[in-house]
């Protein structure tokens, strides 16, 4: 096929999609309409409702439902396919009101419109300063006209959804931003693949399952696709090495170095009387405390040694407003009253979070700072109309929860010291105290805290070495074990290499029915294997009884080397070790966390595990430090004290202030000559022993 054609057929096909009707969207109109407010005002959740029962549902139709575009029919639809819920307003510590939450993102409804002319009729909030030149309550009132209408099934349903809809979450998300292909599909089929992933995710109960699952879709997902096992293999080197999922899922609750954690944003619904400002409403204080007893108290602890800052963001009309607390009352500017009340507020925090401090929640007060936003609409007395939903949208307040840096910034310049401090308890003279420190995996460096006569020179003599080696390296069954291994390559070469029917016939004679020169040839081939097993073995000529020439190995003779006894200095922070130079005397090495360090040893973790690895041992990088001396004794005792030391270190931890956060000897667990490595101490995300260690 000439590509001439293959372009005609392509602009054939293309132009047959484009006229298809392909419907992009799961929802009808009606849904399009109500969902699209939440987008128009910015947040995911709607309007308040005084209870949750069908009751409540309908008084909340009758005097919010036409500003929402929302009919029991479509409230009904939404909640059973899982798009929205019923959830308390103040979190579900307190369930006083209620509110209408959309369960999926906010991006993923963009492009949907709500149908009306004019931007701003759709809030349900209260405002924040007052609404007009004299005096109002500060609640809506009812909406009298326009009931919508429902039909008799979606009473029905509602009833039923009611009991359950409490207890159902959402968690499911199908993240399109940063994918290498699911970014294409239409918005609606993705909302249409979370649900499926929802459904499939409450059948299954086990992990097990759920591996199985997905290997029951990549078999459908290959065969339908028509990959090969080849092609499927190279998906998962796709997922392995570039999951993109996993930075998004990070991206959303950590931000980069300079921005921090994402903020968290409490608006309030309740508001002042008309003009007042010095004293906080009941339903304020209310719905303060919910929310600092629910959401604001969860996030404070979770960044508990951070520096956190709080934002009392006030918005307000220009719509003219009075101050009431005076007699006479008298006429304000824009912005008068929200900044009176934002200091109110401020006061309240101040007492709440100070309670917070002495119950440990949180560690330091945190900073408040107050901002007043004036709206842009103009406002004209005696013109403007006080009550148009344009002004209603600009009169709020929100409380903004953030965190100064990032999660592993309170890690940064946190000091690990591992030290033997004779001060402190029991006694320790000896040279076998040599340990790698590790925090969740990630290697901190050594703590040398040797401190016997091996700690005051650069070299020396390893005493008792050669005996211990001559007892437990060149035994004879081993030396056996070792002739035997190069003893048939010999007498392979032999029969082969030399012209001896002899040896031919009676291979155990290769050496001795050898000439001399092909002896020293035997010899020298022997001890060339043998220097490949250990440079120290040889071999030597022996002699039977009754005169026949062998080949033997010859045991090394017991020699102690001259070794050194230097431990390279590796910590992280580059802090010195420290030693007091006396025998039996103190040592410290203390590990400084830079914030690279604290970023990877921190991660997604919510807590810290400090291990220690024992490293004195016969074999390996310190086995010069081994006490072979106390190994060659008859003693039990001695021997059982050879290697690795065993009791635990002195461990004090500060943070970056120098404030002392542990001090003491954890129980590890450690036992002598053990080079296992064990858990010393277990601290939370940011270095605080937890309670349990």
């Amino acid at each position: 096929m000439n590509k001439y054609l293959q372009n005609i057929i392509r602009e054939e096909l293309l132009n047959a999609l484009k006229e298809e009707e392909i419907p992009t969207s799961p929802f009808t109109d009606a849904e399009e309409k109500f969902l699209a407010k939440f987008v128009e005002l910015g947040t995911q959740s709607l309007g308040i409702l005084y209870t949750k029962n069908e009751v409540g549902i309908r008084e909340f139709l009758m005097r919010s439902g036409k500003d929402y575009n929302l009919t029991p029919d479509v409230l009904s639809k939404l909640m059973k396919d899982g798009i929205i819920s019923i959830v308390p307003y103040g979190g579900y510590a307190r369930n006083e009101d209620y509110t209408i939450k959309c369960n999926l993102p906010l991006d993923e409804l963009e492009g949907l419109s709500s149908g009306d002319s004019k931007e701003g009729d759709d809030t349900d909030t209260p405002p924040a300063d007052d609404a007009g030149d004299t005096p109002e309550p500060d609640t809506a009132p009812l909406d009298d006209t326009g009931e919508p209408q429902e039909s008799a099934s979606s009473s029905l349903d509602l009833s039923k959804l009611l009991v359950s809809e409490q207890k159902r979450h959402t968690s499911t998300r199908v993240y399109t931003n940063k994918s290498r292909a699911l970014r294409r599909l239409p918005k609606g089929y993705v909302v249409y693949l979370e649900k499926i992933i929802k459904i499939l995710g409450q059948k299954l109960h086990t992990d097990l399952e759920k591996q199985h699952l997905v290997a029951d879709i990549l078999d459908n997902l290959a065969h339908n696709f028509g990959l090969t096992p080849k092609q499927v293999y190279k998906s998962f080197i796709f997922y392995n090495s570039q999951n993109r999922l996993k930075n998004v899922v990070r991206e959303s609750t950590i931000l980069n170095e300079q921005a921090g954690p994402n903020a968290l944003e409490i608006p309030l619904s309740a508001n002042f009387e008309s003009g007042k400002y010095k004293q906080l409403p009941n339903n304020f204080k209310q719905e303060l405390n919910i929310a600092l007893q629910g959401k604001i108290k969860k996030f404070l602890e979770t960044h508990k040694n951070n520096e956190i800052n709080v934002t009392i963001e006030a918005g307000e009309s220009q719509v003219t407003n009075f101050d009431n607390e005076v007699s006479p009352a008298k006429e304000v500017k824009p912005g008068y009253l929200s900044q009176k009340r934002a200091v109110s507020l401020k006061a309240f925090l101040n007492a709440a979070f100070s309670g917070l401090v002495k119950e440990k929640s949180l560690s330091k007060m945190p900073t408040i700072d107050i901002k007043t936003v004036v709206g842009a609409t103009a406002y004209k007395k005696g013109v403007s109309d006080p009550k148009d939903p344009a002004y209603k949208k600009e009169q709020y307040v929100k409380l903004i929860i953030s965190v100064k840096g990032a999660n592993h910034e309170c890690l940064i310049d946190l000091k690990i010291q591992i030290a033997y401090d004779p001060t402190q308890k029991g006694g320790h003279t000896c040279d076998q105290a040599i340990f790698e420190i590790k925090a969740n995996g990630t290697s901190l460096g050594i703590a040398n805290l040797n401190n016997s006569a091996k700690d005051k020179y650069e070299k020396g003599k390893l005493a008792g070495y050669g005996e211990w080696e001559g007892k437990n390296k060149y035994t004879k069954d081993k030396l056996g074990g070792i002739f035997k291994e190069i003893y048939p390559k010999v007498t392979k070469y032999a029969i082969d290499n030399f012209n001896n029917e002899k040896i031919k016939q009676y291979p155990s004679f290769y050496y001795s029915e050898a000439t001399g020169e092909q002896r020293k040839e035997l010899e020298k081939l022997f001890n060339k294997y043998l220097q490949e097993k250990d440079t120290k073995l040889r071999v030597t000529r022996r002699s039977t009884s009754s005169g026949r020439d062998y080949l033997q190995i010859v045991k090394p003779g017991s020699i102690d080397p001259e070794v050194s006894f230097v431990v390279p200095q590796k910590a992280v922070g580059g802090q010195a070790r420290f030693t007091d130079g006396q025998s039996g005397g103190a040592r410290s090495q203390t590990f400084i966390l830079n914030s690279a360090f604290a970023k990877q040893i921190q991660g997604d973790n919510d807590q810290i595990e400090l291990t220690i690895k024992p490293l004195v041992d016969t074999t390996g990088k310190y086995y010069m430090f081994y006490n072979y001396v106390y190994a060659n004794s008859y003693d039990p005792n001695k021997r059982a004290a050879a290697g690795s030391h065993s009791d635990t270190p002195f461990v004090t931890i500060t943070n970056a202030k120098d404030d002392q956060l542990y001090q003491g000897f954890p129980d590890a667990g450690l036992s002598r000559g053990s080079t296992k490595e064990v858990v010393l101490i277990t601290l939370d995300k940011c270095g605080n022993p937890l309670k349990s260690t």
